[in-house]
């Protein structure tokens, strides 16, 4: 490892069994109960689906006291969907509440909080804010807590709950084709807010609002996304739909995050939740759980471990006990790294603010191969800073840049302190309105609010016939970095990237594909600005020309491109 530059201000604005003694054990965390913080605990889905038992659970609660997860903060034990009867009635001998599953929790779950609780938990359960609960392998016949709000908040405050998860299936009715609604709806915030006064008038504050990013139509018949109707109804909100055991699961929860990140609308008791991580299950590298980790940890996202935790490997117990990557995570400011620059099919950079004045920084491999991965400071408009590998435990002063060695899909994470800012004044930027530029084929001009101009061009690409071309354009050099401004919300919830693809060409050449993460709902409203494409191909002077069209589905709608000067 060796420690080897201005960035544009404007741009960071946006955009096998473990041995347990050989685990370090910091000192217990106090307890958020607020929840002013994101949650740091356990939840049974990931491993065990909607089929927990009272067995399972005990183990993984012994396991998260002995092994040392409920010292490094992890003291939210949550049942997940499984703990009510599979029966349509409710418990009339219980004030009409959810029935409990006794054949696979035989003493009940206000034994199962009680045991949580004496091993210094806190206790978490389930429900739906629908007519059943969710159930992914069969028809559900759990009820959901739709028009039963009071009755199961008094049955989860005398079980001593104090975090509550709350989903999203059954939403219009209990018949089959009503279990998974995955379509903008008008209902959200009167379907869920009955659910947050019946918990907060009996003192229970916690509560995940698990609508997997959907979005909302308001009154006016825009559409927004979780972030921006959530604020009073939950502590938290799901970001996306939900994740999987893959790389390309978390990259399209990343996608979606780096909206939620941009809207400036998280914070001490607001945070987005990319879900429930999947560290141990077996389905990624152990490079990509050390990135899937570390990037929860720095959007501030919930990290609720979800996986059988006595079958983790030494490694894996190490990384989830990270206390550094925690701190990030659990950071009094409570704001997320937002994303300086993709760079396509190489690199993610990200960066963010700490509390006392520090900077989280993560850059992720999105090469599958071994590679040196370089992080120049200045690219984060700092001169020299100290700089602390929280991964590595590598640790150095007045450093410019920092490179690493890392393995395919790794992540650098950092923490910066001491830090020199730089005194030069951003550079003066030559805005193009996309208007005038040559349209080809269906690219057409649309009327966008949100745009500097008032408009934008649409339907560029679904074919390389439907272009968008800049002509006339004054750079400096071979390789510069091009500002655009953009509209892609084209959010999806578990079968597609969250991104677009712009195909980009210089001077006629050879063209690359570029990424475009989602900028939120709204097509006239939701737009990305400075975002930061690396380009090359270009000659000295005023006579060059960049074209974008898309042969893989359709490019973003852009607004403007900017050419730094």
């Amino acid at each position: 490892m060796q420690i080897s530059s201005s960035f544009l201000a404007l741009a960071l604005g946006l955009t096998t069994a473990v041995n347990a003694a050989s685990i370090a054990q910091p000192n217990r965390r106090a307890a958020d109960t607020s929840f002013q913080k994101p949650v740091l605990g356990y939840n049974t889905y990931n491993a065990i689906g909607c089929q927990p038992t009272e067995k399972f659970a005990h183990e993984q609660i012994n396991t998260m006291q002995k092994d040392g997860y409920l010292a490094a903060g992890y003291d939210l034990f949550s049942i997940d969907c499984g703990w009510q009867e599979n029966n349509i009635h409710r418990n009339s001998s219980a004030g009409n509440a959810i029935p409990q599953n006794l054949t696979s929790f035989p003493a009940g779950m206000q034994a199962l909080g009680q045991y949580a609780i004496s091993r210094g938990f806190r206790y978490g359960l389930y429900s739906d804010a629908g007519y059943r609960s969710c159930l992914p392998t069969a028809i559900s016949d759990e009820v959901g807590s739709l028009g039963y709000e009071n009755e199961d908040a008094a049955q989860f405050a005398s079980w001593n709950v104090s975090y509550l998860k709350y989903d999203n299936c059954y939403a219009s009715g209990p018949t089959p084709a009503d279990s998974a609604p995955l379509s903008p709806r008008k209902d959200f915030i009167t379907r869920y807010s009955p659910m947050t006064t019946a918990l907060r008038s009996r003192g229970i504050m916690g509560e995940l609002v698990c609508q997997w990013g959907l979005g909302y139509i308001t009154n006016a018949g825009y559409i927004e996304g979780p972030v921006a109707w959530t604020g009073n109804i939950s502590t938290s909100f799901r970001m996306a739909g939900d994740i999987s055991d893959n790389w390309g699961a978390v990259n399209r929860i990343i996608n979606q995050a780096i909206y939620v990140a941009n809207t400036d609308m998280t914070g001490p008791g607001h945070h987005g939740d990319g879900d429930l991580l999947e560290v141990g299950n077996g389905g990624m590298s152990f490079a990509e759980e050390q990135s899937h980790f570390a990037f929860w940890s720095m959007i501030k996202s919930a990290l609720m471990m979800s996986t059988d935790l006595t079958k983790l490997s030494s490694e894996e117990q190490k990384l989830l006990t990270n206390s550094k990557l925690i701190d990030i995570n659990q950071d009094d400011l409570g704001k997320p790294v937002k994303l300086v620059q993709r760079y396509t099919n190489d690199h993610d950079l990200f960066a963010g603010p700490l509390s006392n004045g520090d900077m989280a920084v993560l850059a992720i491999n999105q090469m599958n191969s071994t590679r040196s991965l370089s992080i120049d400071f200045s690219d984060l408009n700092i001169t020299k800073a100290n700089v602390e590998d929280l991964i590595s435990g590598y640790t150095g002063s007045g450093a410019s840049s920092y490179s690493a060695n890392i393995d395919g899909h790794a992540p650098i994470a950092l923490r910066l302190s001491n830090i020199v800012k730089s005194t030069k004044a951003p550079p003066s930027v030559d805005w193009i309105d996309a208007t005038s530029g040559t349209r080809s084929g269906d690219a057409n001009i649309q009327v966008c609010s949100a745009c500097p101009g008032g408009k934008k061009v649409g339907y560029i690409g679904n074919g390389t016939n439907n272009s968008l071309t800049f002509d006339n354009l004054k750079v400096n050099s071979a390789n510069a970095t091009i500002l655009f401004d953009y509209l892609n919300c084209d959010v999806t919830v578990t079968s597609s990237t969250n991104m677009r693809t712009g195909s980009i060409s210089v001077n006629g050449g050879e063209p690359v594909d570029v990424s475009f993460p989602i900028s939120g709902y709204n097509w006239d409203a939701s737009i990305t600005h400075n975002y930061r494409v690396a380009l090359s191909g270009f000659k000295p002077g005023s006579s060059n020309s960049i074209n974008i069209t898309s042969t893989s589905g359709y490019a973003p709608d852009v607004s403007r491109i900017g050419i730094i000067a």
